[in-house]
């Protein structure tokens, strides 16, 4: 009975390792607080607001990853604005404050895939 107890606590931990590493993380670095949309397909689909230094993770792909800084109105540009491709396993980070913010997309191994400054 031990032996069959053992089996499933080991199948529970490798299926809760598998499943958090299929992720895709956004970290919000900046000062600033951010509406952030993750789209990875159909019916794969995530909201978020992240205030500064919070974070979010999605389980599942890689897809495209919208932010748009909610506090901070340019009346030359309107809403601050950026977007980034995202690998399977990746993540993205905000960094900087007003017209300086910059949003990067790393790989899993944290090289850098993307960035961009928001417009």
């Amino acid at each position: 009975m031990l032996k069959h107890a053992g089996i499933f606590i080991t199948m529970f931990f490798l299926l809760a390792i598998s499943t958090s590493a299929r992720a895709m993380c956004a970290y919000n670095r900046s000062d600033e607080v951010m509406a952030v949309d993750f789209n990875c397909g159909t019916f794969c689909e995530n909201n978020w607001i992240l205030n500064p230094d919070m974070k979010k993770c999605s389980p599942g792909k890689g897809g495209t990853v919208y932010y748009q800084v909610i506090d901070y109105h340019d009346s030359d540009h309107g809403y601050l604005k950026a977007h980034v491709q995202v690998d399977e396993h990746g993540w993205t980070t905000t960094r900087g404050q007003g017209d300086g913010l910059e949003l990067c997309s790393k790989r899993e191994n944290g090289s850098i895939r993307e960035c961009m400054g928001f417009k």
